[in-house]
């Protein structure tokens, strides 16, 4: 039996390997974690692979912002956008980041 985690409203059931990804692929410290008008799951981490679209069913249908420095980015969305950024010493992780790169 899976675990459910929450409480009230807010009630989720785990479920072990749900994100099917490309092989040698692992998602590396999420920050993040969105979800769109279309079901598609995006989840920013800080490995190899920043950005990584997933659909409903966990299965993989894209990544994006490999190159980026995984340790220094930072991920913001918007209902229209997604963009991910370098960060600086003096850009704290909420507020809006100088450079952005959308893809």
């Amino acid at each position: 039996m899976s675990a459910i985690l929450g409480s009230g409203e807010h009630r989720y059931r785990v479920v072990d390997n749900w994100a099917k990804l490309p092989d040698g692929w692992q998602l590396t410290d999420v920050a993040s974690v969105a979800v769109d008008s279309r079901d598609r799951i995006y989840v920013f981490n800080r490995g190899a692979h920043p950005m990584v679209v997933l659909d409903r069913d966990g299965d993989f249908l894209r990544s994006w912002g490999e190159g980026c420095s995984p340790a220094r980015t930072a991920c913001t969305s918007t209902p229209k956008t997604t963009s991910i950024a370098p960060m600086t010493a003096t850009t704290p992780c909420e507020s809006a980041p100088l450079t952005a790169r959308c893809y």
